[in-house]
């Protein structure tokens, strides 16, 4: 990865829990391979699969692959991630999403304000069954993508979306990891994490910033099926202009 002597250092960590996603998974790590602004270390964390664990191992030489140390989820996941990196922020994207070629430098450039703790990109979804015609696109985060309503320009919220997203260290050492009362396990569709988090750090910290952008070049595409479910997270989908969930 290439270094950047006078930017802070950035992280990109990826969860990943079974091989059934895997053609999606080697699709996001090529995605971060062919970032402008390279990260400069790419973490993939293996939620307790062995096996997983040892293709993932000899398939990314250049990834650094680390089994999930906490308990099973996604929350013990990105805490594994976050303690085996090194970055002064570290970045989540999802297993089964495509970062576009600028997404990373979008996602890191309001870092410049120093008031600025995290930022959330856009998610659009690309179906692999038809898309319902029923379903409006008010309710896309329901699988986990950026919904009518978000703003439309760059803006403060309550948190950013867990499927891409960015955060200082020095909020994390503040307050600690992602809950494991909270967050997906396998396949069930509890999540969350992130929202419990950014309400704890900005109880914790003195007015904390988390702010979103919907350039299209600060997208990943997800890759939700027909089976995917909503999320179980109570008002996930409330907007007040401080919200994204």
């Amino acid at each position: 990865m290439s270094a950047h002597a006078s930017a802070p250092t950035v992280s990109v960590l990826v969860c990943v829990y079974t091989e059934r996603r895997w053609p999606h998974l080697t699709q996001a790590i090529d995605s971060l391979r062919s970032q402008r602004r390279r990260p400069d270390e790419i973490v993939l964390v293996v939620d307790h699969d062995s096996s997983l664990l040892a293709r993932a191992d000899e398939a990314f030489p250049d990834v650094k692959v680390v089994p999930n140390v906490e308990p099973q989820g996604l929350s013990g996941s990105r805490n594994t991630g976050v303690h085996q990196s090194r970055g002064d922020i570290f970045v989540f994207l999802d297993d089964d999403a495509v970062a576009d070629v600028e997404w990373l430098s979008w996602l890191i450039e309001p870092f410049d304000d120093p008031l600025v703790l995290g930022t959330g990109g856009f998610s659009s979804p690309v179906w692999e069954a038809p898309r319902p015609q029923w379903f409006p696109s008010e309710f896309l985060w329901t699988v986990g993508a950026s919904w009518t309503g978000l703003p439309e320009q760059r803006a403060r919220v309550r948190n950013p979306m867990g499927g891409t997203m960015a955060f200082r260290r020095e909020a994390f050492v503040r307050v600690g990891g992602f809950s494991h009362g909270v967050g997906r396990i396998g396949h069930t569709h509890a999540g969350c994490e992130e929202t419990e988090w950014a309400i704890r750090v900005q109880q914790a910290m003195p007015d904390p910033t988390f702010c979103t952008s919907r350039r299209r070049a600060s997208s990943t595409t997800l890759r939700p099926t027909a089976r995917r479910g909503a999320t179980s997270c109570p008002g996930a989908g409330a907007k007040d202009g401080r919200r994204q969930s």
